[in-house]
């Protein structure tokens, strides 16, 4: 059956506060992060005191880059229990030689003793994830926009995504003027939009914003001519939209915007440069910057180019002492494709390229003028369309995970709409927030690009409260902003003792001065209260009222079994039921994602061997939505992957490991394991999340199928097999 695997977690998704370190800080050239240099491997203290000593030269110090600004430090402190996470874990533990891998070992249960002294270095503090977070802390983002809606249908982000794809598509079939004339031509184009998307910056959707000045910056140039000096406007519209964006090639990728096929037809539509500054032979560096040029113009994968080409690009490797290299165009192009060597082979060094191709964006976003010589650089080097080959058709899903916004709310994943405060909270002459407990906490909120609206920081104020808890060891049940300390938002995190307080203050005059709203952290609903709940919502909460209304067909005493069909394989649905009925397997619960699937599925559902539901999306993550939706249920759930061969019904053997994983717990004194993965048949650690099996029975499991589900949605490019033995809290994919 493979092994039983308790649920430690070495990969954390909590945020708190990073002062110096990761922000942006004098020049882009200068800023502490780069290349190989990154803040998990210079400020670890197993190197020492001071990080790893070969990390710092010049201005770039420990000091500087990892030590938080006195003014911070004053007001949090790192390693209270309330905001434990992976980052305070790895300052506060590990050093002179101990770290995860020899203290947190598996083969004896509480690790390595000779690590542990009590205080702050014991096995549950070091090696065991926050058990007190919640649902609350995660944060599935919202980078198509969806949930924002609008105010028609004309106006909502949808519609204006299908608007841009319409620009892009018309200009690739070279039908612009024709598809224009609906508009009244290519002006009445740019003024339609306008009229419908001015003045929505505030909107919390720089992804949509961004796209949308591009293809208005398209309609001004194919309009008036990319060298009629008449689109100045248009341009520094676009390099405004730049600054408000995170500037992030990775997300642009997973995202259903068409960002990147614009950005395509803009560099068509600019003037070819061919001066190559800087992007001679003898350039400094000694990189061969004109053989580089040339494999730039060929077709296919950049990895399938000539050797001399791959040899050349193996053997760059500072990425650091790149950024000074004068050949910018040529810079950007080599580091795209090694960007998607990462993404193929090396997930690890994925942000080192993304911050080296964001730096250099946002200095082409200062003005109008700059970026559009950024432009016309990239075109030069055909940066956008290798941008696509080696980065865009590299990912394996989209920020589409298929589930409602009624179903985020009743997963305690998202704060109901509209967002009412709960009451006020007085401030003090700088904007704090003050609570009559001494136990409520106050934490800066860093700032990512896209955090710009109200909302969108108060969302993260929630994940940032969801990811701690009280003393009492409860989720903080109201959270709000006021105040800043060093140019950053206070959040503030408050127990259930402030409600009534909270309750007296407003809500009703949260707008008086001196107040502040206060909002309730969203609570994740119950398995029994979810059956009741979800007869009512039906449509609105699609996959969860389709389980519910499963249950009936099944058997309690039996763990569901799920898969997902698409595609071709929906072929062998009906011979795949027949062979499910001839080994009197039950519970067999296949989620189908396309029309011809669902056809299928009904034939297969005639016989009666299996249960069929609808859902959206086919990617790895409608894997972990359909556990979700049977885990949250109460049912305990084993997943197992649609091209499996069952020789044999494979319940006994689960009841046994079972019982056995049961008397192996009494006989250890510990808890029983609620995730049970098979193991590669040639490796000791190597998991497989082809079949596993999830126990219902302890709340942490669903919170950890959640934040595993969380971890890949935000990592569009990585094998969730990756995701689930790091979760598991095994070696990765590396056999012993």
């Amino acid at each position: 059956m493979g092994a039983a695997c308790t649920l430690l977690w070495p990969v954390t998704v909590a945020v708190v506060v990073s002062g110096a370190a990761g922000a942006e800080q004098d020049t882009e050239e200068a800023s502490c992060w780069a290349g190989v240099f990154r803040e998990a491997r210079c400020c670890d203290s197993a190197h020492g005191l001071r990080g790893d000593p070969s990390c710092w030269e010049g201005s770039l110090q420990f000091e500087r880059c990892c030590v938080r600004p006195a003014e911070l430090q004053e007001h949090v402190a790192l390693d209270v229990p309330q905001m434990r996470d992976g980052l305070s874990v790895s300052r506060s533990c590990w050093r002179e030689g101990y770290n995860y891998k020899k203290c947190c070992t598996r083969s004896r249960p509480g690790g390595d003793p000779s690590c542990w002294e009590g205080g702050d270095f014991t096995f549950e503090r070091c090696c065991r994830p926050p058990a007190d977070a919640s649902a609350a802390g995660l944060i599935f983002e919202d980078w198509n926009c969806d949930r924002l809606g609008g105010s028609s249908s004309s106006r909502s982000w949808p519609s204006l995504r299908t608007e841009l794809e319409d620009i892009s598509d018309s200009l690739s079939w070279g039908q612009l003027a024709a598809r224009a004339k609906a508009f009244g031509g290519v002006k009445g184009w740019m003024r339609r939009l306008a009229r419908l998307w001015g003045g929505r910056q505030d909107e919390g959707c720089p992804l949509g914003h961004l796209s949308l000045a591009v293809g208005r910056l398209l309609l001004c140039l194919a309009s008036d001519g990319a060298e009629s000096g008449r689109c100045h406007v248009s341009w520094d519209a676009a390099a405004k939209a730049f600054r408000l964006d995170s500037l992030d090639v990775v997300r642009w990728s997973a995202s259903n915007w068409p960002l990147m096929g614009l950005l395509v037809h803009l560099g068509q539509a600019m003037a070819q440069r061919h001066d190559h500054q800087g992007c001679s032979s003898s350039s400094p560096g000694g990189v061969d910057w004109p053989l580089f040029w040339e494999a730039s113009k060929a077709e296919g994968e950049p990895s399938s180019r000539s050797y001399e080409v791959v040899r050349e690009l193996h053997g760059f490797t500072d990425t650091a002492r790149g950024l000074q290299l004068p050949c910018s165009g040529g810079l950007q192009w080599l580091v795209t494709v090694k960007l998607g060597w990462c993404i193929e082979f090396e997930p690890q060094c994925v942000d080192t390229y993304k911050v080296t191709l964001r730096m250099k964006m946002k200095k082409a976003s200062k003005s109008g003028e700059a970026l559009r010589a950024w432009v016309e650089e990239a075109a030069d080097w055909n940066l956008f369309k290798t941008q696509i080959i080696a980065v865009k058709n590299l990912m394996r899903h989209r920020y589409t995970l298929g589930l409602s916004i009624t179903e985020l709310e009743l997963l305690g994943l998202r704060e109901k709409r509209p967002l009412l405060p709960m009451g006020c909270a007085l401030q003090d002459e700088k904007g704090r927030l003050l609570f009559p407990s001494a136990e409520a906490i106050h934490t800066p909120l860093e700032l990512n690009y896209g955090a710009l609206t109200m909302g969108r920081r108060l969302e993260l104020c929630r994940a940032q409260c969801g990811k701690s808890h009280d003393s009492h060891r409860r989720p903080w049940a109201l959270y709000g902003l006021g105040g800043e300390i060093s140019g950053m938002p206070l959040c503030s995190c408050a127990p259930a003792s402030e409600l009534r307080t909270a309750a007296e203050l407003g809500p009703g005059n949260c707008t008086l001065e001196g107040r502040a709203p206060l909002f309730a952290t969203p609570v994740q609903l119950r398995a029994h209260e979810l059956l009741a709940a979800l007869p009512m919502l039906g449509r609105s909460a699609p996959v969860l009222s389709q389980a519910s209304n499963s249950l009936p067909r099944l058997n309690p005493a039996v763990p569901v079994f799920v898969t997902m069909v698409f595609g071709k394989m929906a072929q062998h649905l009906l011979p795949f039921a027949h062979r499910v009925r001839s080994l009197a397997m039950q519970n067999v619960v296949v989620f189908v994602l396309d029309d011809l699937a669902e056809n299928a599925c009904r034939a297969a559902a005639a016989i009666g061997a299996v249960t069929c539901l609808r859902g959206e999306g086919q990617t790895a993550l409608q894997k972990y939505v359909i556990v979700l939706a049977y885990l949250v249920l109460g049912r305990d759930t084993f997943w197992f992957d649609f091209d499996s061969v069952w020789l044999k019904n494979p319940l006994p053997t689960l009841q046994r490991a079972q019982e056995a994983e049961a008397a192996a717990a009494r006989a250890d004194g510990r808890p029983e394991a609620t995730v049970f993965a098979a193991i590669d048949f040639d490796s000791k650690n190597c998991p497989m999340n082809a079949f596993f099996l999830l126990k219902a029975s302890h709340e942490a499991t669903l919170l950890w199928l959640l934040s595993l589900l969380e971890w890949v949605y935000k990592r569009p490019f990585v094998h969730d097999q990756l995701a689930f033995s790091l979760f598991l809290g095994m070696t990765v994919l590396v056999d012993e």
